[in-house]
């Protein structure tokens, strides 16, 4: 089920169709709300888990479900790639410029000739059956398509046994049509 709504998502995205509702959303909460899906999961491979955002952060415009998607994905990878032991970091901050999210792994890492395409649907970083994690592909497609259609960039830095940093830039706050 999973899969077929991640494919109706990029559908949806690619058609133009997939429309934001946007509002005001609590980004220390945004980012609690994403861990605590993920939490059984972290503490089931023995992941310590960093989380560097202030309580105080403040709120950004944007789509709370979409967004939240956004970073379930992020830290989705993060736990399947970091091996038993290995850390995982998410962070926050805002400035005038943008609010930054920020997914930071002890993984096993990307190469970087595999790093262009990496948002490319049905990409995966591991072709070999025996080493590749399961999975379609397509969580960076979505994740990528979904911080666009919130105005923002995504970038993310790798290297091969040290780990992933994968990093959101958003704009700032705007206001919200009634």
């Amino acid at each position: 089920m999973a899969v077929i709504a991640d494919i109706l998502d990029l559908a949806s995205i690619e058609a133009g169709r997939l429309e934001l509702n946007r509002d005001s959303v609590d980004i220390h909460g945004l980012l609690v709300g994403a861990l605590n899906i993920v939490q059984e999961r972290s503490r089931h491979k023995d992941l310590r888990v960093e989380f560097n955002c202030p309580t105080d952060i403040g709120w950004m415009t944007a789509d709370d479900k979409r967004l939240k998607q956004v970073v379930f994905h992020l830290l989705s990878n993060a736990i399947k790639f970091t091996p038993q032991g290995g850390k995982i970091t998410i962070s926050a901050k805002t400035s005038k410029k943008n609010t930054t999210l920020k997914v930071a792994d002890t993984g096993k890492g990307i190469p970087a000739e595999k790093l262009p395409k990496l948002t490319d649907p049905f990409t995966r970083a591991d072709r070999d059956p025996y080493l590749a994690e399961q999975g379609w592909g397509l969580g960076l497609t979505i994740t990528k398509s979904l911080v666009d259609l919130h105005d923002g960039t995504l970038d993310i830095k790798s290297k091969v046994g040290k780990g992933t940093v994968v990093t959101i830039l958003l704009p700032p706050e705007r206001t919200v049509a009634k």
